[in-house]
């Protein structure tokens, strides 16, 4: 819910500004401005598809570290005891 009302302050804002900001688009059917959006909202979720993923995937890496520093500690055990 809160990821939609993100997104449809970032839309408006994007509307209301993409006139000032880009004079041409002005002059863009209504039709042309709508599909402009859609393709912005679409590469937004697909951004944020990935930063899931990516998230996801860094979480697993922090985990596979924390798990072989373990192994690590318990192997400088095993060898500070047959020293």
């Amino acid at each position: 819910m809160q990821r939609l009302s993100r997104l449809l302050i970032l839309v408006s804002s994007l509307v209301l500004v993409a006139p000032l900001a880009f004079p041409e688009a002005a002059s863009a059917s209504v039709g042309d401005q709508q599909r402009e959006v859609e393709r912005i909202v679409d590469k937004l979720d697909r951004l944020h598809t990935q930063a899931d993923t990516l998230a996801a995937d860094y979480a697993e890496a922090v985990d596979q570290k924390n798990q072989l520093d373990k192994e690590v500690v318990k192997a400088e055990e095993r060898v500070a005891a047959k020293e």
